[in-house]
């Protein structure tokens, strides 16, 4: 029998919100007392995680990127993931929705789950295969708001697509021949279409969105990296919503 494999945290921040979600089984290593460590191993024992004391050479030996903690994670629960349509239909009058067209890097993936939560995404929608997975390296890179973020995972982004201008949702993709996003008017309900770190959006995906929009830049290299972009995007479209006054 295959030995279950060990899903590692090492941001003190993504333990922390691994810890409020609960139900995750696994041990807290801790090499350290200092304060936010001591508030870490609590929360871990009030939720009934094993805190274990190491020294900093065995917590380097089993978590090399680690500096003085780490969670090692056995098991989590399982989560039901909510259906594209339960979400459509749910989303209010300036709801915006992500959609990630193979975005393959678990970095990228995490820093636009970041993004999605600070942005207040309704959901996220990915595919449910050749996509990034919700790996430790996403949660650590999304700094454990991964865990605050809807992800709908579907069979086909083209079928998604059609379901969600079905809500009355506009589908903008980002793509470099797009227009420039601050001269495309976006309110309402809005969906926006990240491509993959080498390729960017399908052809089919762009194709099948109402619109295309780029971000004008004037540096040296041809793009943005895909979770920047995301970022740049969403804080653009929450402007023009207006969402951004009352925060």
């Amino acid at each position: 029998m295959a030995a279950r494999k060990t899903e590692v945290l090492t941001s003190i921040r993504a333990i922390r919100e691994a810890l409020d979600v609960g139900g995750i089984d696994g041990t807290l290593l801790v090499a350290g007392d200092s304060p936010r460590l001591t508030d870490v191993a609590r929360r871990a024992r009030e939720v009934g995680v094993a805190v274990r004391r190491v020294s900093r050479n065995e917590l380097r030996t089993r978590a090399p990127a680690a500096h003085d903690c780490a969670f090692e994670i056995l098991h989590r629960p399982e989560t039901a993931r909510p259906s594209l349509e339960s979400v459509l239909t749910s989303g209010a009058a300036d709801a915006l929705y992500l959609v990630l067209d193979h975005v393959t890097d678990p970095h990228n993936y995490g820093a636009i789950l970041r993004s999605a939560d600070q942005f207040g995404v309704e959901a996220v929608v990915v595919a449910g295969r050749r996509a990034a997975p919700l790996s430790a390296a996403a949660i650590q890179s999304s700094a454990g708001t991964a865990h605050h973020v809807r992800i709908v995972s579907v069979a086909n982004l083209a079928s998604a697509l059609n379901l969600i201008k079905r809500h009355d949702v506009w589908v903008y993709a980002a793509d470099m021949d797009g227009d420039p996003v601050h001269r495309v008017k976006l309110s309402g309900r809005t969906a926006i279409v990240l491509g993959s770190e080498g390729r960017g959006v399908s052809r089919l995906l762009a194709e099948r969105s109402d619109a295309r929009v780029r971000i004008p830049t004037g540096g040296h290299a041809d793009s943005l990296n895909v979770s920047v972009a995301c970022g740049v995007l969403l804080y653009e479209i929450r402007r023009q919503q207006g969402w951004l006054d009352h925060r």
